[in-house]
C-alpha cells in the first residue's frame, strides 16, 4: 500500500490511528518507518472506558529513504 501510495499516486503523507493499547499494530507500524504525531484524548468509549487514539504519519521522502 505504502509503495503504490507513494511511488504511483505520488502521496506526500499518509496517516491512521491506532488504539495505544493494540501493541501488534503499533509494532507494525513503527516498523514500517510511521512517526507518532499525537494523541486524541478519550476519543471513543471502548470496554467500559474513554480511550485514547494515537496519531501515526509517514512522509514519502522518509518512506523513500528506507527503501533505496
Amino acid at each position: 500500500m505504502l509503495d503504490y501510495g507513494f511511488n504511483n499516486l505520488n502521496m506526500h503523507k499518509m496517516k491512521l490511528s491506532v488504539f495505544p493499547f493494540n501493541a501488534g499494530a503499533v509494532k507494525a507500524y513503527t516498523k514500517a518507518c510511521f512517526v507518532k504525531e499525537g494523541a486524541s484524548k478519550d476519543e471513543i468509549f471502548y470496554d467500559g472506558q474513554w480511550v485514547d487514539f494515537d496519531h501515526y504519519a509517514i512522509f514519502q521522502e522518509d518512506w523513500l529513504a528506507s527503501h533505496q
